[in-house]
């Protein structure tokens, strides 16, 4: 085959294409309409879902509270939180998702703080559900502002 011939069939098929309403509207129109809506959309949903998870009460259960009072007090006043009581298997219930954190206070914590040191707490979460990870950032937030 010679480039004339490629060429010439190239050219009737493009005509052949242009000429066809349903091919334009298919390549052309939808596209233009179709694909904003579509992002508009997911965004819109996204958004939705984010602000429903951001006012949902982080449920979480505090290991060692006895040893650090005024930090128990400070999250109960919190009305973003709700601290559930001491159970058999708090890391079960993380797993199955009825709770969303698990705040563990060392024995040493309130003598560190006494002592000018910082005291180090263990935050138990599911990283991979997102109220989990929201309640991670409040409890994260209020042991900065504490």
């Amino acid at each position: 085959m010679n480039w004339k011939n490629i060429k010439l069939i190239f050219i009737k098929e493009l005509v052949g294409t242009v000429r066809d309403k349903r091919t334009i509207i298919a390549m052309i129109i939808i596209p233009l309409i179709f694909y904003p809506i579509l992002f508009m959309g997911i965004g819109y949903f996204n958004q939705m879902g984010n602000e429903k998870s951001e006012e949902a009460i982080s449920k979480i259960i505090i290991t060692g509270a006895e040893f650090s009072p005024p930090l128990l007090k400070y999250f109960q006043n919190n009305p973003k939180i709700e601290i559930l009581s001491m159970q058999n298997n708090p890391l079960l219930k993380l797993q199955k998702g009825e709770i969303q954190l698990i705040l563990i206070v060392p024995s040493d914590f309130k003598d560190r703080i006494e002592e000018g040191e910082s005291g180090p707490l263990i935050l138990k979460y599911d990283a991979t559900e997102t109220k989990s990870r929201i309640a991670q950032k409040r409890i994260n937030q209020a042991i900065a502002e504490y």
